[in-house]
């Protein structure tokens, strides 16, 4: 069973709105039953140091569920080897 659920948030522009993400993470944290902790941050997708999301990663332990708004919101494209 998972004891937290590690939310990511991310937003490209400083016009843009974290609200949305984070109060549907907010809402699925508490039909789960879980503790949210949150991580939420405004940076573009060209930067490499997404900082909160280092945090948020390293914050991850055994028996906590990761989870993110929408996948784009985590990597906008994926490259197959």
């Amino acid at each position: 069973m998972a004891n937290r659920m590690i939310g990511y948030c991310r937003v490209s522009t400083d016009e843009q709105n974290l609200e949305l993400q984070e109060d549907s993470l907010a809402r699925y944290a508490a039909e789960k039953d879980l503790e949210l902790v949150l991580y939420t941050e405004k940076v573009t997708t060209r930067k490499n140091d997404r900082i909160e999301l280092q945090n948020a990663m390293k914050a991850a332990t055994s028996g906590d569920v990761f989870v993110v708004y929408k996948l784009d919101r985590l990597a906008r494209s994926t490259r197959s080897t």
